[in-house]
């Protein structure tokens, strides 16, 4: 009799396992109905979207485009101006030249500024034609810094429900109302409230303004373009009738 040492019992159990395996293999049973997951959008190989936070204020977004609004404009601080020495219509220039302290609104130069109480400081000045800064605007500035100043943006797009209270207006005053507001607006065209926004919108002009196209220069002026996100959700509110909502 032929006796089996452990290593050879051992692979003989293996050879055994492997074909009973073999022997029960079967289709898997799939329910009826089911159909495969699809798998999530990407904007690189293996890097799945990161919707927008909503406790986050991104600089792309919101930041560059207020200051560029309210403040990178001839005369005060474009590239042109420089007024002081400051420059805000880029992230670099506006944290450099502005002051920026990441972390710490308290000891930024910019935020300093906005919230400055003696007329003779205070950003933009009165009587530049240019409107204040609304206290949310100043809050998001305030936000920014404290989250750490950070060169981000946010591609996520809802546009699932657009309103002129929660989406337009925040566009146009973060975009277009510091060019297009006081008594001399930019192209005497005034921006600031529903009655305006929606004539603008209804006459063609606005999307006009936003596409450069109907023979008019891409706004905002001289700077970046809207998303398109941002245009597609003016583009919505316009389809819809621009309603008051």
């Amino acid at each position: 009799m032929t006796f089996l040492t452990p290593p050879k019992l051992a692979a003989a159990g293996l050879l055994l396992l492997a074909g009973v395996i073999s022997s029960c293999q079967h289709d898997p049973f799939i329910p009826d109905g089911w159909v495969p997951p699809i798998d999530p959008p990407v904007d690189s190989p293996g890097q799945p979207l990161d919707p927008c936070d909503p406790d986050s204020v991104y600089f792309t977004n919101t930041i560059l485009p207020l200051l560029n609004s309210s403040c990178a404009i001839p005369g005060c601080h474009d590239a042109g101006t420089a007024e002081e020495g400051i420059i805000l219509s880029s992230y670099s220039l506006i944290i450099n030249t502005g002051e920026i302290e990441p972390g710490d609104p308290s000891e930024s130069k910019v935020f300093e500024a906005i919230t400055e109480t003696d007329p003779d400081k205070v950003m933009p000045p009165p009587g530049s034609g240019v409107p204040p800064l609304t206290p949310e605007q100043i809050m998001d500035i305030f936000t920014w810094i404290q989250q750490g100043a950070l060169n981000n943006g946010c591609d996520g797009c809802d546009t699932t429900a657009v309103t002129f209270s929660g989406s337009i207006f925040p566009l146009v005053q973060t975009n277009c109302t510091g060019c297009h507001s006081g008594s001399s607006p930019q192209g005497g065209l005034s921006l600031t409230n529903y009655a305006q926004i929606s004539a603008a919108a209804n006459s063609g002009i606005l999307m006009n303004s936003l596409n450069g196209t109907g023979g008019i220069v891409p706004m905002p002026f001289n700077q970046p373009t809207l998303s398109d996100c941002a245009k597609r959700t003016v583009q919505i509110w316009i389809e819809d009738g621009a309603p008051n909502n």
